[in-house]
């Protein structure tokens, strides 16, 4: 039943349905971060690339942060995805590996945090009917469709994953917060 359950959960989320996340690829993961980062201000810095990576999720879009960068790496910058190669493979990471567990984990992540800061959030956005949002003055527009974009992303998250990026909130937001 448990399998079942499984299965059909992820058969939700195509973009998750690997095997759960689990609490080792989210430590491995979280000692790349500060390097990684260094790494992306330094392209970001010299122009290298423009963006690093998505920044948040766009309605009707899967978020996937850590994959974009990695493909955009490939494509427009492959010395410098040969960088990122050497920073994961001491990790146990792939770059495809990495982007696709750092996408879990910050979705993962992103999650716990409206859990934690916004309980009622999913109840309150449940009744508001999209077509009003044409109605809307395009600042407030735009602020909705983030809202509604960071819920839609949150809901599909398995909660596997929440649990196994639970422990390592802090870590994350240590991580983050540099």
């Amino acid at each position: 039943a448990v399998a079942v359950a499984l299965t059909l959960a992820f058969a939700a989320a195509p973009a998750l349905a690997a095997d759960p996340l689990t609490e080792d690829q989210v430590q491995r993961f979280v000692k790349t971060l500060a390097p990684v980062h260094e790494m992306g201000a330094r392209l970001e810095k010299d122009g290298t690339l423009e963006r690093f990576a998505d920044r948040e999720p766009l309605i009707g879009k899967e978020f996937s942060p850590y994959s974009t960068a990695v493909a955009n790496l490939k494509a427009r910058a492959p010395a410098e995805h040969q960088i990122l190669a050497g920073i994961v493979r001491p990790h146990g990471f792939s770059t495809d590996q990495w982007g696709a567990v750092g996408d879990r984990v910050m979705t993962a992540y992103m999650a716990l945090r409206m859990d934690q800061e916004s309980p009622n959030a999913a109840a309150q956005m449940k009744d508001f009917d999209p077509s009003m949002l044409a109605q809307m003055p395009p600042a407030m527009r735009g602020q909705i469709e983030r809202v509604m974009a960071m819920l839609e992303t949150a809901r599909r998250t398995p909660a596997a994953d929440k649990a196994a990026v639970k422990p390592m909130m802090k870590a994350i937001e240590a991580e983050i917060d540099k």
